[in-house]
Formats: structure tokens, sequence, C-alpha cells
């Protein structure tokens, strides 16, 4: 997983860089692929986090007006969350199964 780290942080750069430069401001299919790639790869929500956050140091520069920065980061949110989408689909997957498996277990017991 360590070793997969720094390409996977290459293509998130990357395509966050793209969803910034278009003008639509829906977050991109690109993200969610990103998001599938990430769950395949066991890339957790920390580490997501930290993907974006670096990828945002990388991307706002201080020659940005303010006004500038707050789109950048609230778009750049926006792509967030739908890479976040798989990895969150597969939380709640495992939170409904242990949920079944305690009731089997309650009903054996």
């Amino acid at each position: 997983m360590k070793s997969e780290l720094p390409k996977f942080w290459q293509r998130y750069l990357t395509a966050l860089r793209k969803h910034l430069s278009e003008e639509e401001t829906s977050a991109p299919v690109a993200a969610k692929q990103l998001g599938k790639r990430a769950v395949k790869s066991g890339l957790e929500t920390l580490t997501m986090a930290k993907v974006h956050e670096e990828a945002l140091v990388d991307i706002v520069s201080p020659r940005d007006t303010e006004s500038e920065r707050e789109q950048l980061i609230r778009r750049a949110g926006e792509f967030f969350d739908e890479a976040m989408t798989p990895i969150e689909l597969t939380h709640r997957g495992a939170v409904e199964a242990n949920g079944h498996l305690k009731v089997m277990v309650d009903e054996l017991m």
C-alpha cells in the first residue's frame, strides 16, 4: 500500500487540478473512480484526507486572493466528497454486516 501512495497522490493531484480548472462546478466522475481505486488499494479515510490536504497545499498559492483561495477550497471539497463516496459505502456495508452478525450471534445464544 505505501508503495502505491505516491502514484495515487499524483493521480489525485492531476484529477483535482483538472477539476479546478474546469468551469463546471459539479464533482467529476474521476473523483469517484479515484475513490474506487483507493478502496481497492486499502486506503482509509484518514489517508485520503491527508492526500487531499497535500494536494491542496500543492495547488493553493500564497499569490491567490482570499476569494480565489475560498473558491478553490470549496470546489476541492466537492471533489473530495465525491472521492470519499466509495470509501464511505464500504464503511456502511461493514456496519450493516456487523449488525447482521450481532443478530445472528444473539439468536445462537
